[in-house]
């Protein structure tokens, strides 16, 4: 398989996890109803692990900056304030 097809999923334990497919297809049909956005098409975050967003990077609660891409700017912006209004009202 291509390398461009596998996709490594970062364990809150330090672990990761590797397989092969699509991040698009995974994203779509699992984690898009719970709490992960895609932010970029390479990338995609849960909420509960975000500490801030500044501009066009989400900065992750374990210092990693995650990018976000111009196609996903405004889905991440409404679904980042959405979960904050959610979880702390």
């Amino acid at each position: 398989m291509s390398d461009n097809r596998v996709i490594q999923v970062h364990l809150n334990n330090g672990t990761i996890e590797t397989f092969y497919g699509k991040l698009s297809e995974v994203f779509a049909q699992q984690l898009k109803c719970h709490q992960f956005i895609q932010s970029h098409v390479s990338y995609v975050v849960n909420y509960d692990f975000v500490k801030k967003k500044e501009g066009d990077v989400i900065l992750m609660k374990s210092g990693i900056r995650i990018p976000v891409s111009r196609k996903y700017r405004e889905e991440t912006k409404k679904r980042l304030s959405s979960f904050v209004m959610s979880k702390y009202g």
